[in-house]
């Protein structure tokens, strides 16, 4: 049996190879400030691009979907506009504003999958009001959850639903003068008012429910039907 020894005494480092080091970059503070403006010029370039500072839900090729349905018996009625964020990354859809002769009862915001599902076998007048008409022909519909405001992902798709309790026939406009508008924010809070398709009015058929729930029409109503 033979013994082994160990040599244990720490060895000395190796020098370091000189033409390794002439490649690491040296530290420099001028190229720190242009790393670091350039950062800033990209990240103010970015917050004021159009596409964060101007918030829209209105489809950019104008291409929408729609309904309108009324409800006699109750004075009231729902329309239904699609709308798709054009604002990157998100949108906040904060409200809708009223127009002469109607008052909007509420406004809610759903996916695409909720309009999906929507009854149009109904019957509007069975209901005692538009909201439970909305709730019955909408299962996935939640008048808690879904109300405005509602945030909205760049390039999602959603339908805004409104309900309008019709003041007066005679100041309600056909084809709006005050057109149904839509106020949305951006992230960076930019605020914006924009006009939603004529299908959001509450006069668009040129009809008003009054009270009796019959349903008037006019000479010039009969060629839209």
């Amino acid at each position: 049996m033979s013994d082994a020894t160990v040599d244990m005494a720490p060895r000395p480092e190796s020098a370091p190879d000189p033409s390794m080091a002439q490649l690491a970059p040296r530290p420099s503070r001028a190229r720190n400030r242009v790393v670091l403006l350039l950062g800033a010029v990209a990240l103010v370039g970015a917050v004021f691009s159009p596409n964060v500072l101007r918030p829209s839900v209105i489809p950019d090729n104008g291409g929408y979907s729609g309904m309108w349905s009324a409800l006699p018996s109750q004075r009231e009625v729902m329309t239904i506009t699609s709308v798709t964020a054009q604002t990157w990354p998100r949108v906040d859809v904060r409200s809708i504003s009223g127009v002469p002769g109607a008052q909007l009862v509420g406004a809610w915001m759903v996916d695409e999958s909720v309009l999906a599902d929507f009854d149009e076998t109904l019957d509007e007048s069975s209901y005692e009001s538009g909201l439970l008409y909305i709730e019955a022909a909408m299962p996935g519909f939640d008048a808690e959850r879904d109300a405005l405001p509602q945030s909205l992902g760049h390039g999602d798709l959603a339908s805004l639903i409104m309900l309008w309790n019709i003041d007066s026939c005679d100041a309600l406009d056909v084809v709006p003068k005050v057109p149904t508008r839509v106020e949305s924010r951006t992230i960076v809070r930019t605020s914006h008012t924009e006009n939603l398709p004529e299908i959001a009015a509450p006069g668009i058929r040129r009809r008003c429910p009054p009270p009796n729930g019959h349903v008037p029409m006019t000479e010039s109503d009969a060629s839209l039907e």
